[in-house]
């Protein structure tokens, strides 16, 4: 079973980028569904070029180190 007490996993580069674009994709197209704001969202992250996209890439990592810190001070059952 899975530790209630387990800190959340951290989130991708593009769920980073995701997370901050969606607001604005939605205002420029409020009656896109979930999954067509999923392509538009996607569309804007693949003409990221690699300088652009390693901003959330750094967020990512930095996260996921603090995940790894956090689980391995959580005990396991």
């Amino acid at each position: 079973k899975k530790d209630p007490d387990a800190p959340k996993r951290p989130l991708t580069a593009y769920m980073l980028f995701a997370q901050e674009k969606r607001p604005e994709v939605k205002a420029a197209n409020p009656d896109a569904t979930f999954g067509e704001m999923g392509k538009l969202i996607g569309a804007e992250w693949k003409k990221l070029d690699d300088s652009e996209k390693k901003k959330y890439q750094d967020r990512s990592n930095s996260a996921k180190a603090q995940y790894d810190k956090e689980k391995g001070t959580t005990k396991k059952k």
